[in-house]
């Protein structure tokens, strides 16, 4: 079985599953999370001295969260990993809850001059929000229906990969006119597929049949196989000093890596949608 395997041929999750998939929702999520309280950090002022600890005390947490992910293995008893699961679910609403603080300070202008984007800090604790509920969806055995969990995800990455577009844009220098055209374009592709996500949403459960869901993720792969091709050309030349922008090497590999396992997560759904029964996930 995939490490990232989002499905499954029943309601339920069995042993082998539930650890396997903890642990790689937990090592990837947990990077996110910390590389969250980095970034958040770097764009406070220097006399938010006490924003600044917070968020690098969750970056601790969560560094020392994802190596004690990897001191684990498929074979580990499973009521550990729940133990662990619970512990890590605490961490990821404690820092959901911080970044809503800092969310609230930015919109009532008590941060002038802060360099944190609103719409970053909403977008880093929707992961947050996102990272806790899988966690307590696993701890609790249960998965949604294929159908469901298909346009569920669709949606929340869709609209993560949307903003990912609009903080590229904003990041360039105003001078890479070129790059920032090609930014804007995926940010209106991608608007525009979450719009149609959402469309799909609301005719649930008559839209959920296997030919219209098996367009909806093949139409959503090619622009998402797009972007993240634009994000590794983009990250690459970051790192070479080849573009000019503010936007930090990791933020580039960052943003990269969350394409790279939207696409991974559409793949495990194509295969499930239609190798097994598409009523269950």
């Amino acid at each position: 079985m995939n490490g990232n395997e989002q499905l499954h041929t029943d309601t339920g999750v069995t042993s082998v599953m539930f650890v396997e998939r903890s642990l790689n929702e937990i090592r990837f999520w947990a990077r996110i999370m910390k590389e969250h309280s980095l970034f958040l950090r770097l764009g406070f002022r220097a006399e938010d001295t006490q924003l600044i600890q917070e968020a690098n005390q969750f970056y601790r947490i969560f560094e020392q969260i994802e190596q004690t992910s990897h001191s684990f293995n498929n074979q580990t008893d499973p009521e550990q990993i729940r133990r662990f699961n619970s512990e890590v679910q605490l961490a990821a609403s404690n820092i959901f809850l911080f970044k809503r603080k800092v969310l609230g300070l930015i919109l009532t202008c008590k941060l002038p001059g802060a360099n944190n984007f609103p719409l970053l800090v909403d977008h880093t604790s929707r992961e947050a929000n996102y990272f806790r509920k899988r966690l307590i969806e696993l701890n609790e055995g249960k998965l949604q229906p294929l159908p469901d969990a298909i346009i569920k995800e669709n949606v929340f990455f869709l609209r993560i990969m949307a903003d990912h577009a609009k903080f590229i844009g904003h990041l360039l220098d105003p001078s890479e006119r070129k790059l920032i055209d090609v930014a804007r374009n995926f940010s209106n592709d991608f608007d525009q597929l979450l719009y149609q996500a959402r469309d799909i949403e609301s005719m649930k459960p008559q839209s959920q049949t296997v030919p219209l869901l098996d367009q909806f993720l093949d139409q959503n792969r090619v622009s998402v196989a797009s972007l993240r091709d634009f994000k590794k050309t983009a990250r690459d030349l970051i790192e070479q000093c080849k573009i000019k922008s503010i936007i930090h090497p990791l933020l580039a590999d960052h943003v990269f890596r969350e394409a790279d396992r939207f696409l991974e997560i559409i793949d495990m759904f194509d295969a499930h949608l239609t190798s097994n029964n598409p009523q269950t996930r």
